[in-house]
């Protein structure tokens, strides 16, 4: 399996994740449903002077964020997902539909793949349970 083209994909999803946030961070969390046309994402981070999560429209507000830088962002995101997804279509027949992209400033990254139906529940209900898994929240 040749994974350069992945490898490079995760080296630019890196990239713009660190070049957006704000401030000094502890652990990025990534979520992402990709689906043939479209991908929705989820965001957070820990901050790393206060230890606390921090969501996407908090970081907004306290850094003052333009909506439309982070809707730029957001839909860069996505594009970067879907483009991810069909390098793996190139050399994997199971594709998967859900991504968990936890990244640490260093660089070093974890990935963990979804392969389940996205039409047994609504997008709201796959976040809460992510949410629950990796965030640790009721």
């Amino acid at each position: 399996m040749n994974m350069t083209n992945i490898d490079k994909q995760y080296q630019v999803l890196a990239t713009e994740i660190n070049d957006f946030i704000p401030t000094e961070w502890k652990t990025f969390y990534l979520y992402g449903e990709v689906y043939e046309n479209t991908a929705l994402v989820y965001y957070s981070y820990i901050d790393i002077t206060t230890n606390l999560l921090i969501e996407v429209d908090e970081m907004i507000k306290k850094y003052s964020i333009p909506r439309k830088v982070e809707m730029l962002f957001t839909v860069r995101l996505s594009h970067l997902l879907q483009e991810l997804r069909e390098e793996f279509k190139k050399v994997d027949s199971n594709i998967w539909n859900t991504i968990t992209f936890i990244l640490e400033p260093t660089g070093k990254f974890n990935i963990t793949f979804g392969y389940d139906s996205l039409d047994t529940s609504t997008p709201q209900d796959r976040r809460k349970k992510w949410k629950q898994q990796y965030l640790q929240e009721s």
